[in-house]
């Protein structure tokens, strides 16, 4: 065991040295060049114009969507998994974790609008979408069969390792450590509730959950994280300071903290990032292309919003480890989260943690069971793929006996693999998405103010 172990340490730390780094940063910036960074610095007035074309059909509204995708990419990796990257990347990770996001934020805006231009709906006019859809409709040929193919298996293997390994082990290392629950109580409660709503409930109405819920809890962690920080304040020039400064040179022994490698930390911080906000992997396009729209760039705008949220939660996360020093007490994962609201918030800042947690793991468990079931779809019959989707409540329960360690281990090697497929699927299809583009500016109100 420990020596499978060391190989995805191994392969994981190579895919997230030199190779995603490059693949993610040039390419994002090559869309982001070629549509001059408007989507960006005017998304404001984006937003405010209006198409002339008529309302698409889907089944959600837009709005839900995004919802729903900020759902599932507004988790542990926000939480924990920043927590995590820190232990072990330093402050200097947070600097690569911004970076990363405005880079991502065009990428995402890319594939959502793929996503969506190229689904398809079924005989129950459920609608499905996502990279092996664009893959396979933009790409002809075997190329893009083959591809289609490897993205969708690529995507199951993630959603696993994600939704029900990442998720499921944060929150059962939570309610352990604050309340002393046993992990494999917390795996047995999570896949009744699972089985319960998802197979039991409505989509529509998981939608409108998560648009009301989704922002309540959003704003009561952004608060929370925010007086951890205030009560900080002094700290915040020199945590400031260690941030840009350790963002390009190592990090030295500090206290418990071991120290970091410059190509560790930049590491640590491109795949939290990532990791976190899911663009170049495409995942959350699945959500989106259910969505109601006049067209699929104003679903891509959408999505960049989605990126904004994710970076400032992962932001307000840092700061409050960074601020209060736990980072230096060689502790890692949820445990550094629960120490820095304990120092200052006592006993409530760990209950405010647990239901961050709670509501946060298990409102991605749902977005990602989409995304789930639209990969089964695509590779097998409706009929086979209802089925297979019940396996989606076996690994929860093996989450919790598994090591922390392995368990992001496992995550980063998924988010490795997936991105390849579907950032060279992007690339074939530029010419595709340009052409969209041209034709929602086109339709503006406002033609001039671009």
């Amino acid at each position: 065991m420990c020596y499978l172990f060391n190989i995805i340490t191994t392969f994981t730390n190579f895919l997230w040295g030199v190779p995603l780094v490059l693949i993610i940063t040039l390419t994002g910036l090559y869309f982001s060049v070629k549509i001059r960074f408007i989507p960006i610095y005017k998304i404001p007035l984006l937003f405010k114009q209006k198409n002339n074309g008529h309302v698409l059909d889907g089944e959600i509204p837009l709005s839900q969507c995004l919802l729903i995708a900020m759902a599932g990419t507004i988790g542990s990796g926000n939480i924990a998994g920043v927590a995590t990257a820190i232990a072990i990347g330093g402050p200097g990770t947070l600097f690569w974790i911004w970076v990363v996001s405005l880079i991502c934020m065009v990428l995402k805006m890319v594939e959502v609008t793929m996503a969506v231009a190229y689904r398809v709906s079924d005989v129950e006019k459920k609608y499905w979408g996502g990279p092996m859809f664009y893959i396979t409709r933009g790409i002809k040929g075997h190329v893009g069969i083959i591809l289609g193919k490897v993205y969708a298996i690529a995507l199951l293997i993630l959603v696993i390792t994600d939704a029900c390994f990442v998720q499921v082990n944060t929150l059962a290392t939570t309610f352990f450590d604050i309340f002393n629950v046993p992990m494999l109580v917390s795996g047995i409660a999570w896949i009744f509730l699972g089985i319960v709503i998802l197979k039991f409930g409505e989509l529509k109405k998981m939608g409108k959950f998560c648009e009301i819920v989704s922002p309540i809890m959003c704003a009561i962690y952004i608060v929370s994280t925010t007086i951890v920080i205030l009560y900080n304040v002094s700290n915040i020039p020199l945590i400031i300071k260690e941030i840009f400064k350790y963002a390009f040179h190592p990090t030295p022994v500090v206290g418990a903290f071991s120290g970091a490698t410059l190509k560790m930390t930049i590491s640590k911080g491109f795949s939290r990032g990532i990791f976190s906000n899911e663009a170049g992997q495409g995942t959350s396009t699945t959500i989106y292309s259910k969505a109601c729209t006049e067209h699929p760039i104003k679903a891509g705008l959408y999505s960049i919003l989605e990126v904004a949220a994710d970076s400032l939660v992962c932001t307000l996360t840092a700061l409050s480890i960074l601020t209060t020093f736990v980072w230096k007490q060689g502790m890692d994962g949820i445990s550094l989260n629960i120490e820095a609201f304990h120092s200052v918030l006592g006993i409530y800042g760990k209950y405010i943690i647990c239901i961050a947690i709670g509501f946060f793991t298990f409102s991605s468990y749902i977005s990602f069971f989409i995304e789930f079931c639209t990969s089964l779809n695509y590779l097998f019959t409706s009929k086979i793929s209802k089925i297979i989707s019940w396996f989606y409540f076996i690994p929860p329960i093996i989450s919790v006996i598994i090591p922390i360690e392995v368990v992001w281990n496992l995550a980063d090697m998924a988010v490795g693999c997936i991105v390849f497929p579907n950032i060279l699927a992007l690339l074939f299809l530029r010419k595709n998405f340009f052409n969209l583009w041209k034709d929602y500016l086109s339709k503006q109100e406002t033609k001039n103010d671009f």
